[in-house]
């Protein structure tokens, strides 16, 4: 904890008092009107202000990542918006410290409440737009790993957005083709809308880096030969996956409804695809998958 010369400060800007309650675990209602008070102070930050915060910032977001994986929601949830708040403020000043923050945001992609994933990917698409695509993407392929199936669909997901924002240029190519590897392991996902949302993934992948580039990078992975028909079977669909203007991500094969069939099947793209959605892909045929809100 860092406290000003004075005592009465922490962080170069908060009132010592805000973070006293917010360690007073017993006290939830403390607690909760502490957190509020917290959001209202980092609001009203100005930037022209945040000299004060740059000395302090790495014990500040330590502080702030605690704050995220509290148990208590009310307090997780609005960490998360005071976060977003707080990269607004310091802008690419964040940037050495994403690492620091990104095991905790990727977290909450995968959890049962959907305000906290909401938020949680709005300040994740925020933090991309301020820093680049690569230190997000890094922390988020770590997501890939958690046993939560939740998260890994939805870290999935993440990357869909972030590959839908590169535009064509050498740099935007290669960080797409460098999710291949990662988008390649996800096909072996025990579960079946994973492996769905990692073929939807490659397909904007696809879009990016075209036929002969994401399918030479295919061939050095460990991906099985039904796993290869099933792609080159969504290859040839134009339609992609999008953002709608509500933040939510559409895409345009009916996923699996739940986290059932778990075993690999060779048939998942003939459930996804329907033989007259094949041909003639419609706006009203289409599944949209309500999604956290994108910033």
């Amino acid at each position: 904890m860092e406290l000003d010369s004075d005592g009465g400060l922490e962080f170069g800007f908060v009132p010592r008092k805000i973070v006293t309650d917010l360690q007073d675990i017993g006290n939830w209602k403390l607690r909760a009107d502490a957190i509020e008070t917290l959001q209202t102070v980092v609001g009203d930050l100005g930037k022209s202000d945040v000299y004060k915060v740059e000395p302090h910032l790495p014990a500040l977001v330590r502080f702030i990542n605690k704050l995220l994986v509290d148990p208590n929601f009310k307090i997780s949830l609005t960490a998360i918006q005071i976060f977003g708040s707080f990269i607004d403020k310091v802008g690419d000043k964040i940037k050495p410290l994403v690492a620091n923050v990104m095991p905790s945001l990727v977290d909450k992609l995968g959890d049962s409440k959907s305000a906290v994933r909401t938020s949680d990917v709005k300040v994740l698409n925020k933090l991309t737009a301020i820093v680049g695509p690569s230190p997000v993407i890094e922390g988020l392929i770590a997501g890939m790993k958690k046993d939560n199936a939740q998260t890994r669909e939805e870290v999935l997901n993440m990357f869909i957005q972030t590959l839908l924002k590169l535009k064509s240029g050498a740099k935007n190519e290669f960080e797409a083709a460098a999710l291949v590897p990662v988008l390649a392991r996800a096909l072996r996902d025990r579960e079946a809308r994973v492996r769905q949302v990692a073929i939807e993934a490659l397909a904007v992948t696809h879009s990016i880096i075209g036929a002969n580039r994401v399918n030479s990078l295919l061939d050095r992975e460990d991906v099985a030969s039904d796993a290869r028909r099933q792609l080159a079977d969504r290859f040839t669909v134009r339609a992609l996956p999008h953002v709608a203007f509500d933040g939510s991500v559409e895409h345009v094969v009916l996923l699996p409804s739940g986290a059932g069939a778990s075993r690999s099947s060779s048939n998942d793209m003939e459930m996804a695809f329907p033989a007259r959605a094949r041909e003639v892909p419609s706006a009203g045929r289409r599944a949209k998958r309500e999604v956290p809100v994108a910033g």
